[in-house]
Parts: structure tokens; C-alpha cells; sequence
């Protein structure tokens, strides 16, 4: 989903990750559970690209990168199939990214091209019902 208006368009980032690591799990008692995961791996992620007017003024670029990730899953048990969970997810990269953009003058259009980083961090929360079978 972008940003739209006035001729105006802004595409949306994305981002994909491949992370790897161990996990642990602990048995608090007969209740709870926790479960904490620590990956590391290779994220892909890409600007989003802008245009006004149809006209391209900040084109896409992909960059390869580094990630951290971690997530901790705490199982509560209600029942002998029922369960409530929360989980906690993080993810943390900076990539670098090669922004393009056209610039007119009076001699004509010429691309200038910056190297930007970006930091980019995500915290998730989430939690549910589950049932055992």
C-alpha cells in the first residue's frame, strides 16, 4: 500500500528475511513456558520508489544486509488442550540503499545519486487462544 494525492505517488518499503539461530526453551513450572529464539541472517530490503505526475523522482533500490532477530514465545496453559500465548518478535537492520533522482536545470536533466543508510526496526506483539489436538 502507498501514498497517494495530487498527482503524487509514494510506493511502500518491503523487506524480506532468511534468519537462522538457536532456540531455548525453559518449563517455568506446569503453567508456563517460554521459548527464546536469537537469529542472525541475510535480510533484502528496497526504498520505496516516488513519482509526481507519473514522472519518476526517487527510483527503487534493493540492498542486501545483515539482520538480528529475536523472539520469545510465553505458552500459558489453561486446560489440558487450551492454551493462551503472547509472543515478542524483533527485528533490527541498516541498509544501505543507492537513492537515484533526476535533476532539471536549464542545461538539461542530470541524475544525481546519494548513499543513504537506513535504520529499520520492528517490534511485533501479538498473542491468541490456541487449542492442542
Amino acid at each position: 500500500m502507498g501514498v497517494t494525492g495530487a498527482g503524487f505517488k509514494l510506493d511502500h518499503w518491503e523487506w524480506y528475511v532468511l534468519p537462522v539461530g538457536p532456540m531455548v526453551t525453559y518449563n517455568f513450572n506446569s503453567i508456563l513456558t517460554g521459548d527464546l529464539k536469537v537469529m542472525g541472517g541475510n535480510a533484502n530490503a528496497n526504498t520505496p520508489k516516488v513519482t509526481l505526475l507519473n514522472e519518476v523522482l526517487i527510483s527503487k533500490d534493493w540492498s542486501t544486509k545483515i539482520v538480528f532477530q529475536t523472539r520469545l514465545d510465553l505458552p500459558i496453559n489453561v486446560g489440558s488442550n487450551a492454551f493462551i500465548f503472547t509472543n515478542v518478535d524483533y527485528l533490527y537492520m541498516r541498509p544501505k540503499f543507492k537513492v537515484e533522482s533526476p535533476l532539471s536545470n536549464n542545461e538539461g536533466t542530470v541524475m544525481v545519486t546519494e548513499t543513504v543508510q537506513q535504520k529499520i526496526s520492528v517490534l511485533n506483539l501479538s498473542g491468541g487462544v490456541g487449542i492442542r489436538f
